[in-house]
């Protein structure tokens, strides 16, 4: 299988810009009331619920987070555009790091891990422009950190019983409004497939590009489903812009 290496870089950054702005419409629109609209992105109220449980109280400056949708913008363009630009790529999200950190502190509820899981790539993208450090530094962290936060949700599921008889994933999609309920016997089953794909997603690194890229589609399609049925889709955009990492991890680690 055949992956064109140098599109995958400039893929993790434009990645990462789209997620800031993401968050930044999806901040204003709860900001703003706008929730019914907000609804009708998911077939249940979960994204209402999801982004007011995290999000709301104490409005976070709109200026600063237009100016965040703006900086990240510019970052999606220049990454697009693949100019060999690292250094600018690293100012920009060091830029993006630092309103995101002031958002988080303005909103009491901002302690989605999503939010984390976004300032975290931001600093390895600042990392990836350093000068002085080798091209592989900043991709190689952002894939330290993906499948850091993977493996130690499936550790975490593991250790729970109640994701191992599918009493957690069935209370989840109770408390997220979803319209269907699953069967027991079918919601362990699932709960053992989320937590086997999380633990076993770090493993494919050594195999090859290929395992990579098929424990990637299925982690696509299970962050898919989230956003669509839990309306947890900042989980998406911050997920999915690390995956061109780690693929690009994958192939220098296979020479």
């Amino acid at each position: 299988m055949s992956v064109d290496a140098g599109v995958l870089l400039p893929l993790w950054v434009v990645g990462v810009g789209v997620a800031v702005i993401v968050d930044v419409v999806e901040r204003r629109a709860v900001d703003l009331g706008t929730v019914d609209g907000l609804a009708r992105l998911a077939p249940s109220s979960s994204l209402v619920a999801t982004q007011v449980g995290y999000r709301s109280t104490r409005m976070v400056d709109p200026r600063e987070l237009w100016l965040s949708a703006g900086v990240a913008a510019t970052l999606v363009a220049i990454a697009a555009s693949r100019v060999p630009a690292r250094p600018l790529w690293g100012a920009l999200a060091a830029v993006l790091a630092v309103l995101g950190s002031r958002a988080m502190a303005a909103s009491e509820f901002s302690n989605q891990g999503s939010d984390h899981m976004r300032q975290q790539m931001l600093l390895c993208v600042v990392l990836g422009g350093v000068p002085w450090f080798p091209e592989w530094v900043g991709p190689a962290a952002a894939t330290g950190v993906a499948l850091a936060a993977y493996a130690s949700a499936g550790a975490h599921k593991l250790r729970s019983g109640a994701w191992r008889d599918g009493s957690a994933l069935t209370g989840v999609l109770f408390a997220f409004g979803a319209r269907f309920e699953l069967h027991s016997g079918v919601a362990a089953a699932a709960g053992w497939v989320v937590l086997s794909w999380e633990l076993l997603v770090p493993f494919a690194l050594v195999i090859g590009v290929e395992a990579v890229l098929v424990f990637l589609a299925v982690g696509a399609g299970f962050h898919l489903a989230n956003a669509v049925l839990l309306g947890l889709s900042s989980f998406l955009w911050i997920f999915l812009a690390s995956y061109p990492a780690i693929v690009w991890t994958t192939l220098e680690m296979h020479g």
